[in-house]
């Protein structure tokens, strides 16, 4: 199931979901509206970019959930951004993940497109889980992004993914 406006809303009063930089204009009916703190482009973080066509940046956004072990956060595309040929796509946050949202944004068009902080850029879906699960995520040993506040790239992977990527 997933959660509606004032559900949201008595979480976050809770000191849940959303528990750094939540804004009560950015809730809308079935999901709350997540904005750019900054971008990273080459390993560095900057305010503001112009995404060439074909060309990704990852985002940090200004939000920081906190995933309850009985839900799952689940990052959409805004409809707006979507038609003009920005792709941005996200993981899904497991139950007891506790993250600020880092996203990819990718300009599918044949235009530039401006991105800037605090810019709308996704938005995240909230659904409830049938059970709590054995092993949520902040008690996994091999969590590689829990509790990421700064952009770690490939976590715990490095070693892994550095043979494959050349």
């Amino acid at each position: 199931m997933i959660l509606v406006d004032k559900n949201i809303k008595e979480l976050v009063e809770q000191g849940t979901l959303i528990v750094s930089n939540y804004k009560p204009e950015n809730l809308g009916c079935v999901s709350y509206d997540l904005t750019v703190d900054n971008i990273i482009k080459d390993d560095k973080n900057i305010d503001e970019y112009t995404l060439k066509p074909k060309e990704f940046v990852m985002i940090k956004t200004n939000e920081e959930l906190k995933i309850p072990e009985n839900l799952v956060g689940k990052i959409g595309e805004k409809n707006s951004l979507l038609r003009s040929g920005l792709f941005v796509s996200g993981p899904v946050y497991q139950p007891g993940h506790q993250t600020y949202v880092f996203l990819r944004a990718f300009n599918m068009s044949d235009k530039e497109i401006e991105l800037r902080k605090d810019f709308k850029i996704a938005q995240v879906f909230f659904e409830t889980l049938t059970e709590v699960p054995n092993e949520p995520y902040n008690k996994k040993e091999t969590a590689s992004f829990n509790n990421e506040k700064e952009y770690l790239k490939y976590g715990k992977y490095d070693n892994d993914y550095n043979k494959i990527i050349k």
